[in-house]
């Protein structure tokens, strides 16, 4: 009888431990699975070793947005579904990154009940993308400015020179601009690149420029160039740092219209919004030095 009830009292006891063991999560905290839920984060680059910075990352379904940071990293916070449609959504939607003269690329994240399904689409139980995304551009665009440095009294010429490119054979790109013989050059903005950036200045080399409808045009791998100029005169810019930026839309991509209405509704007129697109170029820069000073860039 005692060896019965030592066998029983043993059993009981590991009972109880086993009992004790599990009353913690086996994976991990409410809380933390809470928020390991409502974030998506990853990395993205863009050949040709240009900066990874300001590329537009959008979220379809919920229209919510940001940019990646100087290292490409980007981020961005599921709303909690108490707060969306339904009480919580459940589909596959796509993570879209943007460039206007890279490929569109994009990620699939699935949500169940507002939730995101880490065991489906492209994002690991952590909420890290599972690949590095790496767009691929398909348009070289190089403005070159001559002079590109004059003194604030300076009253000559200056020319402007646009050169576009694409950048693979099988790959076509498609550009719209003015109807007008100066082409893309025919309207061109001057943003300062110093504390004044907020500083948009609009050249017509054609009066009727900027109103004009636009034309479409093929853009291969043979580069084709554009070249005008302007008067300058004392007082026509201040002193400082601008990008010269030709006035054209790149076009051609299935690119969703409620992404390109996160930088305005008029995208392809020459104002604000046109600038607000995401570019990479090879900047045109102008710098307007104070009288007297002989620098070079």
């Amino acid at each position: 009888m005692q060896s019965i009830f030592k066998i029983k009292f043993f059993q009981t006891c590991c009972l109880l431990v086993l009992l004790l063991q599990c009353t913690h999560n086996p994976f991990e905290s409410d809380e933390k699975i809470t928020r390991k839920t409502s974030i998506i984060k990853g990395k993205v680059e863009k050949n040709y070793l240009n900066s990874p910075e300001n590329v537009f990352v959008w979220l379809e379904g919920f229209n919510i947005n940001t940019w990646t940071d100087t290292f490409g990293d980007f981020r961005i916070k599921i709303p909690p579904r108490e707060i969306q449609p339904g009480g919580g959504i459940t589909g596959t939607f796509k993570l879209f990154f943007f460039v206007s003269n890279y490929k569109l690329d994009s990620a699939t994240v699935v949500l169940q009940d507002g939730e995101l399904q880490f065991s489906y689409g492209d994002f690991d139980d952590t909420g890290h993308m599972r690949r590095q995304k790496r767009l691929i551009k398909t348009l070289n665009i190089l403005t070159e400015v001559s002079p590109n440095t004059i003194q604030e009294n300076y009253n000559g010429y200056i020319s402007v020179e646009l050169i576009l490119q694409a950048i693979d054979d099988r790959d076509t790109v498609y550009v719209k601009y003015p109807d007008k013989a100066e082409g893309p050059l025919a309207v061109f903005f001057f943003q300062r690149r110093d504390s004044l950036q907020d500083t948009l200045i609009i050249y017509q080399n054609n009066p009727l420029a900027a109103n004009t409808t636009l034309v479409v045009d093929s853009i291969s791998t043979v580069p084709k160039v554009w070249s005008t100029g302007f008067q300058f005169s004392p007082g026509f810019l201040q002193r400082g740092e601008y990008e010269v930026i030709p006035f054209f839309i790149i076009s051609g991509q299935p690119v969703s219209v409620d992404l390109l209405k996160n930088f305005g509704e008029e995208i392809d007129k020459p104002g604000n919004d046109f600038i607000k697109v995401p570019t990479t170029r090879n900047k045109g820069i102008l710098s307007i030095t104070p009288k007297g000073d002989t620098n070079k860039h």
